[in-house]
């Protein structure tokens, strides 16, 4: 099915035209899914929430070359508000070894990992670490739009991605992937 057919389908509460989209998103959305939360179990929920928010406001999309953009959105906001709900507060974890470390080369690391030892790292980080790393290093999120999802200040943003960095970093020499 074309996707204009299969958006206008959903717009009109299409079953056919809502499992093409959600067979067509499905595997992208799962991985955004389980990267913002702990397992399976919270990514699970997430991804069903995020389809029904799809579903119930497709209408509001207003270009369907945007599709792709504004299902993602749909879907980072939906696991930021549940992980927001399930701690009730973000909180910045910070330890003396953390405050020291630094390394900017995210995309270095980023690059030698593969996609399972990423997930997991990042399944492993402080929550106020891995929303920031989410959002700004794999989403694209700037620090002033990360402050407004999380209700936080961009300067905060900015801390939590250091130190989320540092403490990545930190978890690869002990594993002794790169850094031996």
């Amino acid at each position: 099915m074309q996707l204009k057919k299969i958006i206008i389908g959903c717009r009109r509460f299409e079953p056919k035209a809502q499992k093409e989209l959600y067979d067509l998103y499905r595997q992208k959305l799962w991985a955004v899914c389980l990267r913002y939360c702990n397992g399976t179990f919270d990514a699970d929920d997430i991804f069903q929430e995020s389809f029904l928010r799809i579903f119930r406001q497709i209408h509001t999309l207003k270009n369907e070359s945007a599709l792709d953009a504004w299902i993602k959105k749909i879907v980072v906001r939906t696991a930021i508000n549940f992980c927001q709900s399930q701690q009730k507060h973000i909180h910045q974890e910070s330890t003396n070894l953390l405050d020291q470390l630094t390394y900017d080369d995210e995309e270095e690391i980023i690059d030698r990992l593969s996609n399972d030892q990423l997930l997991e790292l990042i399944q492993l980080m402080p929550e106020a670490y891995r929303m920031v790393f989410n959002l700004n290093v794999i989403d694209g999120f700037n620090h002033s739009e990360i402050g407004e999802l999380l209700g936080i200040s961009a300067h905060t943003s900015r801390s939590n991605l250091s130190r989320g960095k540092a403490w990545l970093r930190n978890k690869l020499i002990e594993r002794k992937i790169f850094f031996e």
